[in-house]
C-alpha cells in the first residue's frame, strides 16, 4: 500500500530529524 509506505516514510524522516 503505497499510501502506507508514504506515512511511514514521514514519520522515519520525523523521527530522523529528532535524533539528529
Amino acid at each position: 500500500n503505497l499510501v502506507v509506505a508514504g506515512v511511514l516514510d514521514g514519520e522515519i524522516s520525523q523521527v530522523r530529524s529528532l535524533a539528529d
